[in-house]
């Protein structure tokens, strides 16, 4: 199964691998490649997915809690502030309903 993406990738929140801006549908990569997704969402710069596995995977601009990765200020180096590839948060969960972000 694949993940398509769109839109602005100036924080890696489109999950390619990069930070280039891109003016086509691409094709999430990283982490994610060879997993079922059950549900996705995307938010203020970044993104969030879960597999059907129940793993939670978050990518994009990480300042203030947003990937679920304990980073919650600003951080100094900019190349820092984000994550442009699909990064596992939580694995073998339960069960889970939904998802949704802001």
């Amino acid at each position: 199964d694949r993940v398509w993406t769109l839109g602005s990738n100036k924080c890696g929140q489109r999950g390619v691998g990069n930070y280039k801006n891109l003016t086509h549908p691409a094709i999430v990569k990283g982490n994610l490649s060879g997993k079922k997704v059950a549900l996705i969402a995307a938010g203020d710069r970044f993104s969030v997915a879960t597999t059907t596995a129940n793993e939670v995977f978050s990518w994009g601009y990480r300042n203030h809690g947003r990937l679920g990765d304990g980073t919650v200020s600003d951080l100094a180096n900019s190349a820092r502030n984000s994550i442009c590839s699909p990064q596992p948060i939580f694995s073998s969960l339960h069960y889970i309903p939904s998802l949704s972000s802001k």
